[in-house]
């Protein structure tokens, strides 16, 4: 049987070999896709109640408990989550337009497909374009509080997703899916 540990603030946590796994709600990413399946994939049709993964990495393949760092991270976010979303959300939000233009593209899409791609003028009407899959939180640290990772699976990109890397309510990149779990 895997161990588990309980370190407040987080939830109840299982080691899976490479990090500590659990489930915790963001509420302000309610609303959006549900993206729960393999590989961020959609795995309902109904809009998520803001239900993510947790993954809290480990410095090793070892079960070591959190650092005091990623406490700090995830207390951080728990507190400050609303200002946290608006900061990815604007990120990703900006970066939409390149995703889109880079889709259109690459691939042929019939007048009727476009819809899957509109065209934004707010951060809102990314909800049912993407949706929260997974929240890292790495063990990289600076000023006594880890990274955390954000991972999404999106309409524009099935097999790589999109990521977004944050230091406290500071998005810092956003790219694919290894953008929410590697510090570039």
């Amino acid at each position: 049987m895997p161990p588990t540990i309980d370190v407040p603030p987080f939830p109840t946590l299982t080691f899976d070999s490479f990090c500590w796994v659990g489930s915790v709600r963001l509420r302000t990413w309610a609303g959006f896709q549900m993206r729960q399946g393999p590989y961020a994939s959609v795995s309902s049709k109904e809009a998520s109640d803001g239900t993510v993964r947790l993954f809290v990495h480990c410095p090793g393949s070892d079960p070591f408990p959190p650092t005091d760092e990623q406490v700090a991270a995830f207390a951080y976010l728990i507190q400050d989550e609303k200002s946290v979303t608006d900061s990815v959300l604007t990120a990703i939000f900006e970066g939409y337009p390149q995703f889109r233009e880079e889709t259109l593209d690459a691939y042929d899409f019939s007048e009727a497909s476009l819809d899957l791609l509109p065209e934004i003028t707010r951060p809102e009407q990314l909800r049912p374009l993407v949706g929260l899959s997974i929240v890292h939180i790495l063990v990289d640290a600076k000023d006594s509080r880890s990274y955390i990772g954000f991972e999404f699976g999106c309409v524009w990109e099935g097999e790589h997703g999109l990521g977004v890397m944050t230091h406290g309510d500071r998005a810092l990149q956003i790219g694919s899916a290894e953008d929410s779990f590697i510090l570039r």
